[in-house]
């Protein structure tokens, strides 16, 4: 008798802690062995400990494949390092580079992290609602970094280009096929959180899912060490030019960009920090609201891109087959200023360059660089 009341307050107590006030209250008929000062101690107890204060779940460094903690509701603190320097990117960078698949969609706002990527693509997916693809230096990593979103194969393109650690939670079967490949080529590195890499990450459970699963910089470092993954950025990638002298005077001005999504993209220039700040726009009142990173602050860049190229849709749900390799118009908007040129990226562990219209290589301004991928059929506004 004593052994089976044992077995029944650990199976009470796995329960109460498990759903805590809604399955306790079901349970409540059954507690026949229990007083009711006792439960009334243990809901307290439960209830108590459902504070949001939360602290990351722990990695098993010997075999983190092993465990998966992303449905853990843990929230981590917002990065609280401004992104230094970052006048060469990762072209005179020496650590792998990281990209990590993020979400855009309104419930996933602010995102985390996404101030402190180096470069950033963004694209069109199902709907023509964008995700983007953050490019990091590991040294910049943020401490919460998502939400993150499952895998395209043009964003597997542009991760190619660097020959770096994609993570990303699951994806279209094509672009599932093209990591596994690109894999065993060593064209880049996989960290997938629905296999085998759950250990990585965590879901915040005040988020609205599948918008709440985030990584950190803390996690990716030790995903690298535990898979051994290269330390040091492929021998072949040819980065960008940087500087601070650029000459403009030529080109013509625009302070003003807006970009034709389904959700539609405002970047506006401010004089005073030779920034491009991010807004959004209300629908009904065309209100530009400024799109901020979770700590607060604006997202900006320096260096606006925008891409033009072929995106076709291929079946009734709307996945996209969008061009990467080729070659195509592009507007390269910097102080305030538009140049207008192409860009041109030979195969797929080549990088994409961009040039203007007497084919000279675009210089960038130290800083980040944002690159927005469109088709002819987007409406520009600049």
């Amino acid at each position: 008798m004593k052994k089976r009341k044992n077995k029944f307050i650990e199976f009470f107590m796995a329960e109460l802690l498990n759903k805590r006030k809604a399955i306790f209250i079901k349970l409540i008929p059954k507690m026949k062995f229990f007083s009711w000062g006792l439960i009334f101690i243990l809901v307290t107890i439960s209830l108590s400990g459902c504070q949001k204060k939360q602290i990351l779940p722990s990695i098993n460094k010997s075999t983190p494949e092993q465990t998966n903690n992303s449905n853990q509701n843990n929230t981590v603190p917002e990065n609280n390092n401004a992104t230094k320097s970052q006048a060469a990117l990762i072209s005179e960078g020496i650590k792998l580079p990281v990209a990590i698949m993020m979400d855009n969609f309104i419930d996933s706002r602010p995102v985390s992290g996404i101030n402190s990527a180096l470069i950033v693509y963004e694209s069109p997916a199902e709907a023509d609602i964008t995700r983007f693809l953050a490019i990091f230096n590991q040294d910049a990593l943020p401490d919460k970094i998502g939400p993150i979103r499952s895998a395209r194969p043009y964003f597997v393109s542009w991760a190619e280009e660097y020959g770096a650690l994609y993570i990303h939670a699951g994806g279209s079967d094509q672009a599932l096929k093209t990591i596994k490949s690109d894999q065993n080529n060593d064209k880049i590195y996989d960290l997938n959180e629905i296999s085998g890499g759950g250990a990585y990450f965590w879901r915040d459970h005040n988020r609205v899912a599948p918008s709440n699963l985030y990584t950190s910089g803390e996690f990716i470092k030790k995903a690298i060490e535990n898979k051994n993954l290269p330390e040091k950025i492929k021998t072949n990638f040819s980065g960008w030019k940087f500087s601070n002298d650029i000459n403009l005077i030529s080109q013509e001005s625009s302070e003003f960009i807006k970009i034709g999504y389904l959700d539609p993209v405002a970047w506006k220039f401010d004089s005073k920090t030779d920034f491009y700040l991010r807004f959004s726009i209300d629908a009904k009142t065309g209100t530009l609201n400024p799109f901020v990173d979770s700590d607060g602050t604006q997202i900006k860049t320096k260096n606006l891109i925008i891409q033009k190229t072929e995106i076709n849709i291929l079946d009734e749900v709307g996945r996209r087959e969008i061009t990467t390799i080729g070659d195509g118009e592009a507007m390269i908007f910097q102080k305030g200023k538009l140049t207008k040129g192409k860009w041109q990226r030979g195969g797929s562990q080549e990088s994409t360059r961009f040039y203007d219209t007497f084919d000279k290589e675009i210089e960038f301004l130290p800083g980040s660089v944002w690159v927005e991928v469109v088709s002819p059929k987007h409406k520009l506004v600049y």
